[in-house]
């Protein structure tokens, strides 16, 4: 969603700070606020890196695989490039 010149990302889950901060960074938007566990409350959502390190998010927290959280980093900057873009 796009509130002038403020874009709000909602995403399901609760994101790990590794899978948000990309987002951010590589959004090249100066006021972007992402909003987890919105529309949907489907766990930890955990980079790859995560899986090997193990601990609770990844291991009994989530119910998605080793790379969901690269999915949804890569969605989610495909879908801010569609709102800024106005298509």
């Amino acid at each position: 969603m796009k509130l002038g010149d403020i874009y709000i990302l909602g995403l399901p889950g609760e994101v790990l700070v590794e899978v948000g901060l990309p987002i951010k960074k590589r959004a090249g938007l100066e006021k972007l606020l992402i909003a987890t566990i919105s529309n949907d409350a489907i766990g930890y959502v955990c980079h790859s890196d995560a899986y090997e390190e193990g601990g609770y998010e990844p291991a009994s927290a989530t119910r998605l695989a080793k790379g969901a959280g690269e999915i949804v980093i890569e969605q989610a900057l495909e879908l801010l490039k569609r709102i800024k873009s106005g298509t």
